[in-house]
């Protein structure tokens, strides 16, 4: 995609490639451990390729053989010894010998989650009632993204097989498949795999800045919310690997974005983004790392965290001079640069007083985070961080003060 629109606006964009560059394969791993999850390994203990190191809503699997070398209160690191000694699988049985219960147990324990890190069984499991169709969604949340455009584009077979696999389980006869229409290999693969039987239909979806929101997605496709599973095109493809494979999930397809080029790169999970970047040849010290796109991706100060399944993007680009930060003087720069006319200088004031009326509090809902007043402000200061902030607020239903 060349050029991106936006209510009349235009916005140069990248040149894609759709060849997944080489992966490293690192010999330290890290994964990083939440609140809510147990480490299932100790220090020094060996572990396959394929055994649960955590235990928790997404279990985490080891991508290589190797060894435990430590297990911290956020932190499980693993030494590879490269000899790719994997847990034994037994051949599964066909589809039709397998019950629906059966086919949920290997979802539930196959490590898959959506962009947002939501567990994909957790997602099936808590539906209030049976779904009537399923909605599986291949657009990319951010502007410049290749997440889902190239996981469909390397695994589109695996990504059908997936939604077939759900199709039978749950006793839907009717699915969604949306890919983005901007991408005209992307429909031409999905014409060529899609069966005549009439289960999936495609529906192309144009790009838009902000993205779409999973309740416009359904939308589009006229679809209830209620009767309807949204599911994204990795955990149909991790739902196949698991079903037919016995294979977790142990791998990331992310998207490496430069002002020139975005490309796509499949790393192992734990694979430290400095080498990831490095084996694409983009690690340099007067650039800037964004995890995201540019426009509200958050700057990388650790190069060495590693690459999870929320690590969707990193985004480079050229070093910026040091701006010093100054005081609000409301020179009106970054209204003026708003694409919805809001006041980030009375927002970012608000952090001082603890006070917002709920005017400010309803422009910061509408924020598009788009980052332009951040960008546009001489002072340097982080005024979409002040939007994000305000945001956290209950939205007012009533308009009490103006600010």
């Amino acid at each position: 995609m060349r050029r991106f629109h936006r209510n009349g606006l235009v916005w140069p964009q990248p040149a894609i490639s759709w060849s997944a560059l080489p992966a490293p394969t690192p010999e330290r791993l890290s994964f990083l451990l939440k609140p809510e999850e147990t480490a299932l390994v100790q220090p020094g203990q060996s572990i396959k390729k394929g055994q649960a190191l955590t235990q928790g809503p997404v279990t985490q699997y080891a991508p290589v053989s190797g060894t435990v070398t430590s297990v911290d209160q956020d932190l499980l690191t693993v030494q590879n010894d490269f000899l790719d000694l994997r847990i034994p699988v037994a051949p599964n049985p066909t589809l039709d010998d397998l019950t629906p219960k059966q086919v949920l147990d290997a979802i539930a324990h196959c490590g898959s989650a959506d962009p947002t890190g939501r567990s994909t069984s957790e997602k099936i499991t808590q539906l209030r009632q049976s779904p009537r169709q399923i909605l599986l969604s291949c657009v990319d949340c951010a502007s410049s993204g290749l997440h889902q455009a190239a996981t469909f584009y390397h695994r589109a077979e695996q990504i059908l097989g997936g939604l077939r696999i759900l199709l039978r389980m749950l006793g839907v006869s009717h699915s969604v498949l949306m890919l983005p229409a901007q991408y005209k290999t992307l429909l031409e693969k999905a014409d060529r795999l899609i069966p005549v039987d009439g289960a999936v239909s495609l529906h192309p979806v144009r790009p838009r800045y902000p993205a779409y929101s999973e309740e416009e997605l359904l939308h589009m496709a006229k679809l209830e919310p209620e009767t309807t599973l949204v599911l994204w095109g990795r955990e149909a493809a991790a739902i196949y690997d698991s079903v037919y494979c016995g294979t977790p999930v142990l791998t990331q397809m992310i998207t490496l974005t430069t002002p020139h080029q975005a490309q796509c790169m499949q790393v192992l999970l734990g694979t430290p983004v400095s080498l990831a970047l490095s084996a694409a040849n983009l690690l340099s010290e007067d650039t800037t790392v964004l995890l995201g796109d540019g426009l509200t991706g958050r700057k990388l100060e650790n190069l060495e965290i590693p690459i999870d399944r929320t690590c969707l993007q990193l985004t480079l680009l050229p070093e910026r001079p040091a701006v010093s930060t100054g005081p609000c003087i409301h020179c009106g720069r970054c209204s003026a640069v708003c694409p919805l006319h809001l006041r980030p200088d009375r927002i970012y004031a608000r952090q001082e007083s603890k006070t917002a009326g709920a005017y400010l509090i309803r422009g910061a809902h509408a924020c598009l985070l788009c980052g332009l007043c951040q960008y546009a402000c001489p002072a340097g200061l982080p005024l979409l961080s002040a939007m994000e902030q305000l945001a956290k607020e209950p939205y007012p239903q009533e308009v009490m003060s103006h600010g």
